[in-house]
């Protein structure tokens, strides 16, 4: 890892340590159906949802709606290390994380999302490295605003998966995934904010196919992410829980897709 990479993943987000500390603990459910078009193209629809406690230390992460979103996204395999990705539209509607109680009453924000993603996938002798660059353009329409306003976000993640025998059987690997993802904004919407920095996150979980063509993933993200003012940040903390089919629609007999998913 070089020194600016270095500088964006960890130096900058734990500069703010000084400033104002919201916590924040979250439930995070996906579900994912995806299938091949052809031997380099696939599909993927996405559900995703979120709850969260309504202050710090409400010990019910059920408690209150936080964020939404449906997904349809394309990859295709440029080689067999190489494949790019594209999400031509996504829905999603989002609440503010919650500081005091009264904070559950806030209206939310509508967001329609286009991403493009270049993943980059390297296999070694006991893990596999993925470097993915992404970039989201983003329509918002924010609360007590009659209008969508628009703006760009840059994504990098580093993830490293390892696939383990043994735990649950003696064939089907359990895949163990940690990455670290940066968050870097900029565009009309957030012109006024303080920093182009949006946020961070940090994720271990673990996969198993439970069925055939049926994965079950469970995980932790920490993450944190400065507002607006940049005078205050969020201290957040995801419980994720997904279920993924793979080939939805082809006959079982096809091979299992080998896309992966985390976040």
């Amino acid at each position: 890892m070089n020194h600016r990479l270095f500088f964006l993943l960890v130096i900058v987000p734990f500069s703010c340590f000084s400033q104002q500390r919201n916590t924040h603990h979250l439930s995070w459910t996906r579900l994912t159906f995806s299938d091949t078009l052809s031997q380099k193209l696939e599909w993927e629809l996405g559900i995703q949802h979120r709850t969260q406690n309504n202050y710090s230390g409400d010990p019910n992460i059920f408690h209150s709606f936080q964020f939404e979103g449906y997904t349809l996204s394309f990859e295709y395999a440029l080689t067999d290390k190489l494949s790019i990705s594209a999400m031509p539209l996504g829905y999603y509607t989002s609440h503010v994380l919650n500081i005091v109680p009264s904070d559950v009453e806030r209206p939310t924000t509508t967001e329609w999302r286009s991403n493009v993603q270049l993943i980059h996938e390297k296999s070694f002798r006991h893990f596999i490295l993925t470097n993915r660059i992404a970039m989201d353009y983003r329509q918002r329409e924010f609360p007590f605003n009659d209008h969508f306003q628009g703006n760009w976000r840059f994504r990098y993640m580093l993830r490293f998966e390892k696939d383990v025998v043994g735990i649950f059987s003696s064939v089907k690997p359990v895949t163990f995934t940690l990455f670290d993802e940066v968050f870097l904004q900029f565009g009309h919407a957030v012109k006024n904010n303080h920093t182009i920095f949006d946020q961070h996150r940090l994720y271990l979980g673990a996969t198993y196919e439970i069925v055939r063509n049926t994965s079950l993933t469970m995980g932790y993200a920490y993450g944190f992410q400065i507002r607006s003012s940049g005078d205050q940040y969020d201290d957040i903390n995801s419980y994720y829980l997904a279920l993924a089919f793979e080939n939805f629609i082809s006959k079982f007999s096809k091979p299992r897709s080998r896309i992966k998913r985390n976040a």
